[in-house]
């Protein structure tokens, strides 16, 4: 819908999917985004620095690079820049870090049943740490449906000082986020999380309200 409003003003649509590509099914062209724009090092387990750019075909030649560099360029004509998605590359690519994102996707992908179990790890994990999570006293598990993200938005009773509370969970060992202006903690559940790992949260709650 937020595409199609888009197409009939003549804007073109930017998705940022930090939070989508690795941990959910992504079809960027069924998307209707113009450009997809993802992260490396977050649910696809490569290192820091590492990401990519989607563009639809036809609007390749439509983004101009706000950086431009040697690989940018037709033949090096300084203003000529590819036709291909080559026109993004800037003056040097880090092959290291190439090679990290590949390795882990490749990781991924050869194991059993490749990403498509991967993913429907996640989901299950997910839906068995809302179950367990809505069933705490003072936890409020506050996400919309059907298809929902491993990401789950938790309200806890009497906890005002968000900030505060997630700096005592990490100092009992469990990471979570806070949700600015919000009153929910963001807790990310992935194929890696385990029913201990839930559990060493629920534990931590009660003495860090």
């Amino acid at each position: 819908a937020l595409a199609a409003a888009c197409g009939e003003h003549d804007a073109m649509l930017l998705a940022d999917g930090a939070q989508s590509a690795g941990a959910i099914a992504v079809d960027a062209p069924a998307s209707g985004a113009d450009f997809y724009a993802f992260s490396g090092q977050k649910w696809l387990l490569g290192p820091q620095g590492s990401g990519g750019l989607w563009v639809a075909p036809g609007r390749v030649e439509q983004l101009w690079p706000a950086v431009s560099g040697y690989l940018s360029l037709e033949q090096g004509q300084v203003g000529v820049f590819k036709s291909t998605a080559g026109r993004f590359d800037g003056g040097s690519v880090d092959p290291v870090t190439l090679a990290g994102v590949a390795a882990a996707i490749e990781w991924v992908e050869s194991r059993p049943r490749g990403r498509a179990a991967w993913l429907d790890h996640t989901s299950q994990n997910a839906e068995r740490a809302r179950a367990r999570l809505a069933s705490v006293p003072g936890v409020h598990v506050n996400d919309p449906g059907p298809d929902r993200a491993p990401l789950i938005a938790v309200s806890v009773e009497g906890a005002d000082d968000l900030p505060a509370l997630v700096a005592t969970l990490t100092e009992r060992g469990v990471l979570v986020r806070f949700i600015p202006d919000t009153p929910y903690l963001r807790v990310s559940i992935g194929a890696w999380t385990t029913d201990e790992d839930v559990e060493r949260l629920i534990a931590a709650l009660p003495g860090a309200i």
